[in-house]
C-alpha cells in the first residue's frame, strides 16, 4: 500500500493517508512528500479537521 497506492492517492488530490500497522505498533502519515511515523504517546490532527486532537494510544489500542 505504501509503494503503490499512498503515491495514487496523492496523485489523485488526496492530501493525507494514515496506515495504521499493527506489526511495527504505529501509526504511519504521508502527507505529500513527507511521513510521520507516530507512536503510542503521540498525539495527531488531521489536516482535514485540524480543530481535531486524538491520541495515538486510542487508534491504535
Amino acid at each position: 500500500d505504501r509503494r503503490v497506492k499512498v503515491p495514487l492517492y496523492a496523485d489523485s488530490g488526496i492530501l493525507e493517508t494514515w496506515l495504521v500497522n499493527l506489526n511495527e505498533d504505529c501509526l504511519e502519515v504521508y502527507r505529500g512528500d513527507e511521513e510521520l511515523i507516530l507512536q503510542k504517546g503521540d498525539r495527531i490532527t488531521s489536516l482535514a479537521f485540524p480543530d481535531v486532537v486524538l491520541a495515538v494510544t486510542d487508534i491504535l489500542g
